[in-house]
């Protein structure tokens, strides 16, 4: 219990990511390329005033993805539907990548926007993803039906199979330790991404909810919930009590940016990070490689710390 409690520490991810950067053989980063970088940033950000708002802290622009109030009911659904939010690119029959899309309540839907679309005409057609028990009793079919494309007659997102087992483990989990509902284990969290005895959101999550929510060191989806949440905690929404009190952060300095895809490869086009010649042939490749290949780590390690540095 002791040494689980070490290992997923935000210390022992700062050293595991450290390590796996300081014996990278395909990544080097340009530290000295990172200060103009950020001063455009600041810019941005201060003169500008052009940061975009993330479309789930945004609902009325999206009322049919995302709740439109802050209550219970929205945390369950976003711990629900993040541990789907995973392959979201598919290939055409010459091996080129695009992004996933379908057609959800005569509506066209593109990546994580189609996720939510397809929660949310769940909910409308009468089945209750927030109810664990529900989530338990779901079939390969039902998974089938629950992304649906409208226009092709079914669905298109890969992995249907890990999507079954992903909506298992969270309602066996909730079931088993929470009462049924995300919101207790924010509530035994108290507030902390990370806490000394282990208890914290992102330590339960790896912990506990593996298969949806580990990839440790990376973190990637289970710094999200927390994130998401806290993302909406704005008084455009309309909030209640309960969620405006598990909600809150207490340590928002240990937020991680998701490092898949985008921050990598922005960052090498910067000319931040450089990849070798070899891990550049695999990430060109049709077939992604994937969030847990080995080969990966490396370019996410970096980014990750990167991002940190910019983010001082």
């Amino acid at each position: 219990e002791e040494g689980s409690v070490q290992m997923y520490s935000h210390d022992e991810m700062t050293r595991t990511l450290w390590k796996i950067v300081e014996n990278s053989e395909n990544v080097t980063i340009h530290w000295a390329k990172l200060p103009k970088v950020a001063t455009h940033l600041k810019y941005l950000a201060n003169e500008k005033n052009d940061v975009a708002i993330p479309a789930w802290a945004d609902p009325e622009r999206h009322p049919d993805e995302f709740p439109l109030i802050n209550n219970l009911d929205t945390i369950q659904y976003f711990f629900v539907m993040i541990a789907q939010g995973y392959l979201h690119y598919l290939c055409d029959s010459l091996g080129n990548q695009y992004m996933w899309e379908l057609t959800v309540l005569g509506k066209k839907k593109v990546g994580v926007h189609a996720q939510y679309a397809c929660a949310d005409r769940a909910i409308k057609h009468g089945i209750n993803i927030l109810d664990p028990k529900v989530l338990i009793s779901m079939t390969l079919a039902d998974v089938e039906q629950f992304y649906l494309d409208e226009s092709s007659g079914k669905p298109n997102i890969p992995d249907l199979p890990g999507r079954l087992n992903r909506f298992h483990e969270v309602g066996e989990v909730l079931i088993a330790r929470y009462k049924g509902h995300y919101g207790n284990l924010l509530l035994q969290s108290q507030g902390y991404l990370f806490r000394e005895d282990g208890s914290g959101i992102v330590q339960k999550l790896v912990t506990e909810f593996p298969l949806s929510y580990g990839d440790w060191p990376f973190c990637k989806l289970s710094v999200t919930p927390a994130r998401m949440l806290f993302d909406r905690r704005k008084p455009e929404i309309t909030t209640d009590h309960y969620y405006d009190e598990l909600t809150k952060i207490c340590d928002p300095e240990h937020f991680e940016a998701g490092a898949d895809v985008a921050r990598p490869f922005a960052l090498i086009r910067l000319g931040i990070l450089e990849v070798s010649q070899h891990l550049r042939e695999i990430l060109k490749q049709k077939v992604p490689v994937g969030r847990n290949a080995a080969v990966y780590d490396e370019t996410r390690a970096a980014a990750m710390l990167v991002c940190r540095e910019l983010v001082n």
